[in-house]
């Protein structure tokens, strides 16, 4: 009996947390992708039905609606969507995100796009924008997922033409910070010697300041004192010693 009250109590136990799940995000919190690769499921028009691709590391969701027992609700790149609940834990939370929607363009050769939409119909870039948004895998092909008019559409990789800066973007380079060479003219040197001399002569006047009369005290302090023979002599004959009085 007592194994199947144990059994019992675990099934219940595993129910209510799945009905009732913990809230792991709020309204309003921002998640940073890491390297762990995270699917955006697209609830805007003009796409098809569960379109998604994969967003770019280093940038930031936000959410915008209660998380569900699978699925949080969030915003990404201006779009509505959302991701996997367990996907949240595994990118950072911030208050200040730095990057949150990306701003590159992409160019291809042929210039063309296909929409997400269930034909895929094709769309030519040669007077449009396509902005990136992330990246979609179908077996061995990638595509690039990128906004066109307001519409999601995608980019074969092998088209696109600017890979190499799109790579540089997605992956920027901390700065390095370059001292300048400083190459300073005759004139400057001629005012730095004169200066350097200026201040030994300085540093020379107030040490003798200091010196000077110290050594006049030492002197004066140590210098002896010259007798008087006739005050001695009535000192003595007075019964007294001449030095108690000196």
């Amino acid at each position: 009996m007592r194994k199947y009250a144990l059994l019992f109590a675990l099934i219940v136990i595993v129910f209510v947390t799945s009905a009732f799940p913990l809230s792991l995000a709020e309204v309003g919190d921002y998640y940073v992708v890491g390297d762990e690769k995270i699917s955006f499921v697209v609830t805007d028009e003009f796409v098809g039905a569960q379109e998604k691709f994969e967003l770019p590391k280093g940038f930031a969701v936000k959410v915008v609606g209660a998380n569900r027992s699978v699925y949080t609700p969030i915003e990404y790149a201006g779009l509505s969507g959302y991701v996997l609940t367990s996907s949240l834990e595994k990118c950072v939370k911030t208050t200040t995100p730095e990057r949150i929607s990306p701003n590159f363009l992409l160019t291809a050769k042929p210039a063309k796009a296909y929409t997400a939409t269930e034909n895929g119909e094709e769309r030519s870039l040669n007077d449009k924008q396509a902005l990136f948004l992330g990246t979609k895998r179908v077996g061995d092909d990638v595509y690039y997922a990128v906004k066109v008019d307001e519409e999601i559409c995608y980019i074969y990789e092998s088209n696109v033409s600017n890979k190499t800066e799109l790579e540089n973007y997605l992956n920027p380079k901390p700065e390095e910070k370059v001292e300048p060479i400083v190459t300073p003219s005759g004139d400057s040197d001629d005012a730095t010697d004169s200066g350097n001399r200026n201040n030994v002569v300085l540093r020379i006047i107030l040490i003798a300041g200091i010196v000077v009369p110290a050594v006049i005290v030492i002197i004066l302090l140590f210098k002896p004192r010259k007798s008087n023979p006739k005050k001695r002599r009535q000192l003595e004959d007075d019964g007294m010693n001449y030095e108690d009085f000196e």
